[in-house]
C-alpha cells in the first residue's frame, strides 16, 4: 500500500530544537518491527509499500522488545539477555549499551531518550521504570518499584514538556511522571470500559491526543491531552485486529498497529478506518514476521515518537 510521506514538525518551542541534536539524518525512512518466535529478529519494510528489505541484524534470543533509532543507531531490548543492544544502519551489532545491573533489566519492553540523551526502560518483571546515560551507565529507577501503582509497565511517551507517561499492564493505567521521575497521578483509568488489565502500547498523535493500546478490549482508546476518554478509535471486528501491541503515526497521520496474535502490522488512515495489512504476516518475506510486537520508523523521534523531526 502506497501513501506518499510529508512532514508534521508538531512540536514546537524547546522541545524541537533539543531532540533536533538527538536525530541523525537518515538516507532511507524505513520501518522496522520486532518479530517474536519465527523469527526472533528486527524485520525491516519499505516504509513507502510495505515491502519487505532485510533481516536486520542477528537473531536475538526470546526475541526482540522494544526498539528505537537514535543519532543513526537502533536500540534493541533483549528481554532474555537482559540487555540493551545496538546496531548500526546497515545492521551490524555494535555491541551491548547497558547491561544489568544487579536485579535491574528484568523483563524490559518499551525503550525511549529524554531531549538530554538519556535512555529510559520499562522493566515489566520488576515494575519499574530504568534510566541510563548517554554511555548506558545505570543512573538508577527513574519510577521506583512501589512509588507508585505502576504494574508491569509496557510502553513509554514524552510529552512537550518533558512529563513521562508510562502504559500500566496489570492495572490498565496510564500513569504520568513529571520530568525528575515524581508521580503525578493516573492520566486515564478504564474510563467508559475502555480500558483494562492488558494495555502496551501508547503515542500522541498528530492531533495530540494519546492514543492506546487496549489488548484486553481490542481496540485503540483516544484520550485527550487531559486524560478524557475521547472514543475507541479502533475496534476490533472491523479488521484482523485482535492483541494490539504496539501504535505508531506516521508523517500523513496514517497509524500502524503492531499486533500479537494477528500478527503482522496494521493500517488505519487519520479517521481509523482499516486500510489493510502493512506488512502482511503471511506475505512479508522471506522470512514471513512472527508475532509483531514493539515498532519504529527511521525517523521516529526517539523522545517523543513523532514522525520526524
Amino acid at each position: 500500500m502506497v501513501t506518499m510521506r510529508s512532514r508534521y514538525g508538531l512540536l514546537g518551542g524547546f522541545l524541537a530544537a533539543a531532540v533536533m541534536a538527538l536525530v541523525a539524518p537518515a538516507a532511507q525512512a524505513d520501518l522496522f518491527v520486532g518479530s517474536i518466535a519465527s523469527p526472533n529478529t528486527v524485520l525491516q519494510y519499505d516504509e513507502t509499500n510495505g515491502n519487505f528489505i532485510a533481516d536486520f541484524g542477528a537473531e536475538i534470543p526470546g526475541g526482540p522488545r522494544g526498539l528505537v533509532w537514535n543519532a543513526g543507531i537502533l536500540y534493541v531490548a533483549s528481554d532474555s539477555q537482559k540487555a540493551i543492544f545496538t546496531y548500526d544502519s546497515s545492521g551490524n551489532f555494535l555491541g551491548s549499551f547497558a547491561t544489568a545491573p544487579t536485579g535491574g533489566l528484568n523483563g524490559p519492553r518499551g525503550i525511549i531518550f529524554d531531549t538530554a540523551g538519556n535512555l529510559y526502560v520499562a522493566c515489566k518483571s520488576s515494575n519499574k521504570v530504568e534510566q541510563y546515560d548517554p554511555n548506558g551507565n545505570y543512573l538508577g529507577d527513574f519510577v521506583a518499584a512501589g512509588s507508585s501503582p505502576l504494574s508491569g509497565p509496557r510502553g513509554l511517551v514524552f510529552d512537550a514538556s518533558g512529563n513521562l507517561y508510562v502504559a500500566s499492564f496489570n492495572t490498565g493505567q496510564v500513569l504520568q511522571y513529571d520530568p525528575s521521575g515524581n508521580f503525578l497521578g493516573v492520566f486515564t483509568q478504564g474510563d467508559n470500559g475502555a480500558l483494562s488489565a492488558g494495555i502496551n502500547g501508547l503515542t500522541f498523535g498528530p492531533d495530540g491526543n494519546l492514543y492506546v493500546t487496549a489488548a484486553n478490549a481490542g481496540g485503540i482508546m483516544q484520550y485527550d491531552p487531559n486524560g478524557n476518554f475521547i472514543q475507541p478509535f479502533v475496534l476490533k471486528g472491523n479488521s484482523p485486529l485482535n492483541d494490539p501491541i504496539s501504535v505508531l503515526f506516521d508523517s500523513n497521520g496514517y497509524l500502524y498497529v503492531g499486533d500479537d496474535v494477528a500478527g503482522g502490522v496494521l493500517q488505519f488512515d487519520p479517521q481509523g478506518n482499516y486500510l489493510g495489512y502493512f506488512v502482511d504476516p503471511v506475505l512479508s518475506g522471506p522470512p514471513a514476521i512472527g508475532n509483531a510486537e514493539f515498532m519504529t520508523f527511521t525517523k521516529t523521534n526517539p523522545v517523543t515518537l513523532q514522525y520526524g523531526p
